[in-house]
């Protein structure tokens, strides 16, 4: 559940939503359509807002001028993004470049990837150190 306080003119409003994923919906989980989790962070990159959970894509959200919350849908990045994707993408503020990686049940458990600050998901970096399924919650990014 998202939740959002916008402040105005003196006054504040209050609004708490679900993001509106597929498992929401359906009441279902369909691999192809997402697990339906989008509930562990919010991150603004490539002119989107999106809601993320590090077993899901992330759902593109957008604020409204009354201050209700409304999702989007389920990004991928033009197909080029598939499973999931952390839930902690790092931004570069110089670049806009947003950098992240996804982990899996099977080899390569682990892999990193960018996001140019148009949007564009670039090559697949697979991390073949990593000789065991993982699971990692952040990383961090430096020169």
């Amino acid at each position: 559940m998202l939740h959002a306080i916008k402040l105005s003119d003196g006054e504040a409003t209050f609004c708490s939503r679900y993001v509106t994923t597929y498992k929401l919906l359906k009441g279902q989980i369909d691999p192809r359509k997402g697990f339906g989790l989008a509930n562990t962070s919010v991150s603004l990159f490539s002119n989107n807002l999106f809601a993320l959970g590090e077993s899901d894509l992330p759902y593109a959200i957008r604020l409204t001028e009354d201050g209700d919350i409304e999702t989007i849908g389920r990004h991928d990045f033009d197909g080029k993004a598939f499973i999931n994707i952390t839930a902690h993408p790092k931004i570069d503020p110089k670049t806009g470049e947003a950098f992240a990686f996804r982990c899996s049940p099977i080899p390569p458990y682990v892999t990193f990837f960018c996001i140019d600050k148009k949007g564009s998901k670039q090559e697949d970096v697979p991390i073949f150190s990593m000789v065991n399924p993982t699971f990692v919650h952040d990383f961090s990014v430096t020169k």
